[in-house]
């Protein structure tokens, strides 16, 4: 894996680049046991990697090995550790968030051109007029990464 790894005001961020097979992965997430029957539930490669990727990039945040678990909503958590968190990933990216106290957001998009198909569903009229009268799809991706974060 390739990766970057930024720490400010409290808050960390990891972003990487998975280049590793899902077998590479498996072995490197160290307490993959714990995640290994809902790892042998998933029915893709892509979301296996996904699944791998984000555990490990936590654990290497945090420099712990923490365990991830989903609210009722979908949100993700960390099981008897207070750092909020939040995770991400397309494509072949990944990016990950902690902080110790405060609630955190992040979102990692791959340029693509699914936005210009999209956008009347995720802003507002205005926001429309104001965001994308130029036509500029990178605004657009910016957009939506700030509301999905």
């Amino acid at each position: 894996m390739i990766h970057e790894k930024f720490i400010a005001n409290g808050a960390g961020v990891l972003i990487m680049e998975v280049t590793e097979s899902l077998s590479d992965l498996e072995v490197r997430l160290s307490n993959f046991e714990i995640y290994k029957s809902a790892y042998e539930n998933l029915k893709t490669d892509k979301r296996k990697l996904e699944f791998l990727s984000l555990r490990i990039a936590i654990n290497e945040l945090l420099n712990d090995t923490v365990e991830i678990i989903y609210d009722k909503g979908g949100k993700p958590a960390l099981k008897c550790n207070p750092y909020h968190i939040s995770l991400s990933h397309s494509g072949k990216w990944i990016a990950v968030m902690a902080h110790p106290t405060r609630k955190v957001g992040i979102d990692i998009e791959c340029p693509t051109d699914k936005f210009e198909k999209l956008y009347k569903r995720f802003l507002s009229e205005t926001e429309q007029e104001e965001i994308y009268h130029d036509k500029d799809l990178r605004k657009i991706q910016i957009a939506w990464s700030a509301k999905e974060a």
